[in-house]
């Protein structure tokens, strides 16, 4: 008896260990990865741009990285070249004319040695809306790519650039020093590619697509569209859009009428950065729509088809694009027309006019694009 009670505690002690390592296994397993730390520091006017900061932190993900942002007056070399034992990535953003620097430092939490990545950034138009945006991208993008490991550079390159950078900053007043620009460090060709879309910010932009539209009693009408949109300043730019309808046929009790036209807009846009790639541009403006309409035939023997004739219709077009991506750019675009004049098609039976159908007032259109 003292025996088989021995062997019973001996199994459920066993069962009981078994049940609390696989219990620690699996709670060990459900704990999600902590963010990674991300320290970035805007140097100089950089820090006094209140936008620039949250721009830069709504590129990274929230249950990915924790980042935190503050500001420098000067770049102090010995902070980038000895970066703090912790596991943090160490950004330092400096502006110099129209060439942004991104140094990234980091000791990795070990003794192993710090690794160092430098990435140059030419800015056609400076730190204007594109620019800055570009700026934050680029920065997400290769802070995930320094992480990895794909993006690494010498120290030897870091050491180089700091001293001619620091050596033309006005710490003092007096005569500047006059240093020859460091010659640009390329990063991996990973890099490069993964930010190839957002290289040379642009101030215009083409598309071609796709669009539909819905005319009441005229039918839904769809065709090719294409758009041109170029930046003035700032925000504040112009879309020139045409949309063009193929020929479609719409039965209108007694008569069947073939409709095809294009539609015209030219409109004032504001656009604004939402982050992670994304653009909404608004635009509003003046159109004119030209519709050609033609009788094919009667579907009743009492009635005669009669002439074509082309109307052109000026009104008002408003609407947003969700555009995504530098080259190429993808579009979704939402528009509404509102015809200034109103439509109606009429049938003759001796004295009488009798209405068969109507233009719709209000005229909504759904269409993609893709170009650069």
């Amino acid at each position: 008896m003292r025996r088989g009670r021995r062997r019973a505690s001996r199994v459920g002690l066993a069962l009981l260990l078994f049940v609390v390592v696989l219990f620690r296994q699996r709670a060990g397993l459900a704990q999600p990865e902590s963010p990674r730390e991300v320290e970035v520091v805007l140097v100089g006017v950089l820090g006094d741009d209140p936008v620039f900061a949250s721009r830069v932190t709504s590129w990274f993900a929230a249950d990915r990285f924790h980042v935190s942002v503050r500001r420098a007056r000067f770049l102090e070399p010995k902070q980038v070249l000895s970066p703090s034992s912790d596991a943090a990535v160490h950004v330092w953003v400096t502006l110099s004319g129209e060439t942004a620097r991104l140094y990234f430092a980091s000791a990795g939490g070990s003794s192993a040695g710090s690794s160092y990545f430098l990435r140059e950034l030419r800015l056609e138009h400076g730190m204007d809306e594109i620019g800055a945006e570009h700026v934050a991208e680029v920065l997400n993008l290769s802070t995930q790519a320094f992480l990895e490991r794909e993006a690494q550079s010498a120290r030897e390159v870091l050491e180089e650039t700091l001293k001619a950078e620091t050596a033309a900053e006005p710490r003092a007043a007096g005569a500047a020093v006059v240093v020859p620009a460091a010659k640009p460090n390329l990063p991996p060709r990973s890099v490069r590619d993964s930010a190839m879309r957002s290289e040379s910010p642009r101030r215009w932009g083409a598309r071609l697509g796709y669009a539909l539209s819905y005319r009441a009693d005229e039918g839904t009408w769809h065709g090719p569209s294409a758009a041109f949109d170029v930046a003035l300043w700032r925000k504040l730019g112009l879309r020139a859009a045409v949309q063009g309808a193929l020929p479609g046929q719409r039965e209108l009790e007694p008569l069947e009428l073939r409709f095809y036209g294009a539609l015209f807009v030219l409109a004032a846009s504001v656009r604004h950065a939402l982050g992670a790639g994304i653009d909404l541009q608004w635009f509003t403006g003046p159109s004119l729509d030209f519709v050609r309409y033609a009788p094919v035939r009667a579907l009743s023997p009492a009635y005669a088809a009669g002439k074509a004739a082309t109307e052109a219709r000026p009104g008002l077009g408003a609407g947003v694009a969700a555009l995504w991506g530098r080259r190429p750019v993808v579009a979704i675009v939402a528009q509404v027309g509102l015809p200034f004049t109103k439509t109606h098609y009429d049938v003759v039976r001796g004295e009488s006019h009798e209405v068969i159908g109507r233009a719709s007032p209000v005229v909504p259109t759904l269409g993609a694009e893709v170009g650069f």
